[in-house]
């Protein structure tokens, strides 16, 4: 074959690898704010979602990432170039940070992909302690479950959290000791109190009505000493279709 030949040949092929484009993770951002519940996708095993919020120095936040079944999820959180936390979900589909204390008033970015190379659906729950006044000094109640707990004075209080469907019914009760006179709320994900209601006085239980859900994510409860002084409780939930 010619020189020229030859030339052209190559020449052909720089172009063939020109056309064909470099493989990279698929990437996408969103601003969200803290509060926030977010339904995402990964449509393919490398693709990594990010999300941006505005952080506070010592506002506490919490993440909770449930994937669809089979995909077990990874989160990264980082500001300012480095980690702040990073969380799994190996043989499972839900990732919690638990409470998180920010440490910087600068913006933060979440980072969301499968650690199993299973592609899937997402949503992400997000909370801050500057949405209730005590987030993370109690932690979780499940449904089925009681907890117990004391408040020290005229105006103390305690939260917990829950996840639950929209169409499902919830029913919270509290059994109250100690002369504590109970107060209890009911916050939905969008920050609406669905219900408040203070028991009729010392030592008496209170159990809010029945309700129905219209929102899917994050339920704060609130327990407070509605009275002049505090005691024990006991707090139950119950969640049904």
């Amino acid at each position: 074959m010619s020189t020229r030949g030859i030339a052209t040949l190559l020449a052909l092929a720089l172009l063939a690898c020109l056309a064909v484009p470099a493989t990279s993770h698929a990437q996408s951002e969103t601003t969200i704010a803290l509060g926030d519940s977010v339904r995402g996708r990964l449509e393919t095993p490398v693709e990594v979602d990010n999300f941006r919020f505005q952080g506070g120095v010592g506002l506490r936040i919490r993440i909770r990432i449930t994937a669809d079944s089979g995909m077990e999820p990874a989160a990264r959180l980082e500001v300012d170039n480095r980690e702040v936390w990073f969380g799994g979900a190996p043989g499972g589909n839900v990732v919690d940070s638990g409470t998180l204390t920010l440490d910087s008033n600068n913006q933060y970015l979440l980072q969301i992909r499968t650690a199993n190379n299973r592609a899937g659906g997402y949503l992400l729950e997000t909370l801050s302690s500057d949405q209730s006044p005590s987030i993370g000094e109690n932690g979780e109640i499940k449904p089925g479950q009681t907890v117990s707990g004391w408040l020290g004075g005229p105006s103390s209080g305690h939260n917990y959290f829950f996840f639950a469907m929209a169409g499902q019914t919830v029913i919270l009760s509290a059994r109250a000791g100690e002369n504590l006179t109970p107060r209890l709320s009911l916050q939905s994900p969008s920050g609406l109190i669905l219900w408040s209601e203070r028991a009729s006085g010392p030592n008496q239980p209170l159990t809010l009505p029945p309700i129905r859900l219209v929102e899917t994510g994050m339920y704060l409860v609130y327990i407070t000493a509605a009275g002049d002084t505090g005691g024990t409780y006991e707090l139950s939930l119950s969640v049904s279709q």
